[in-house]
C-alpha cells in the first residue's frame, strides 16, 4: 500500500530560493535551482517485537562492552593505586547495573504489552521436566509399550 498515493502521507516539498534573495548565488555567481522537487517521507512499520529485540540487543552489547572494560580499569586501578581511578571503576560498575536493570524494565514493559493485546492474558512459559528413568533397556521398553496400548 503506497501511503503516498492515497493522501495520508504529504510529500516535502524542496524548492530553491529566489535569486534576488540569496546572497550566496550572488557571491559564488551560480543560477540557483528554479524547479522543485518532491521527496517522499520514509515510512517503515517496525514490529514492536523487533522493537524490543533490538533494544535488548543493544542494551547487551553496551553491558557486554562495560564488563570488558570494568575488568580492563579494574587492573589499571588496582596498579595505579589511584583514587580517581577506583572512582572510574565505581561510575562503570554503575552504569552496567543500570543497563541490566533498563532491561529488566523493558521485558516487564513487553509482557504488560503482550498482556494489553491478548485481552489480559499472558503466556505461560511452559515447563520442561527431564525425568531420568533407571533401569535396564528391556524394562525401558516394555513401559514404553505398555504406554503406547
Amino acid at each position: 500500500m503506497d501511503l503516498l498515493k492515497h493522501g495520508q502521507i504529504q510529500p516535502m516539498q524542496i524548492r530553491a530560493p529566489k535569486m534576488n534573495n540569496d546572497p550566496i548565488s550572488k557571491a559564488l555567481d551560480v543560477t540557483p535551482m528554479t524547479q522543485t522537487i518532491n521527496v517522499p517521507a520514509k515510512t517503515k512499520k517496525i514490529d514492536s517485537d523487533e522493537q524490543f529485540a533490538e533494544v535488548q540487543s543493544n542494551i547487551r552489547n553496551a553491558a557486554d562492552v562495560g564488563e570488558i572494560a570494568l575488568q580492563e580499569l579494574a587492573q589499571i586501578a588496582s596498579s595505579s593505586q589511584h583514587p580517581r581511578a577506583y572512582e572510574v571503576v565505581s561510575t562503570l560498575m554503575g552504569q552496567i547495573v543500570n543497563a541490566n536493570k533498563q532491561l529488566l524494565e523493558i521485558e516487564k514493559l513487553k509482557l504488560e504489552i503482550e498482556k494489553e493485546k491478548n485481552g489480559g492474558q499472558v503466556e505461560e512459559a511452559k515447563v520442561v521436566n527431564n525425568n531420568l528413568f533407571v533401569g535396564s533397556t528391556a524394562e525401558l521398553l516394555e513401559q514404553l509399550k505398555s504406554k503406547k496400548e
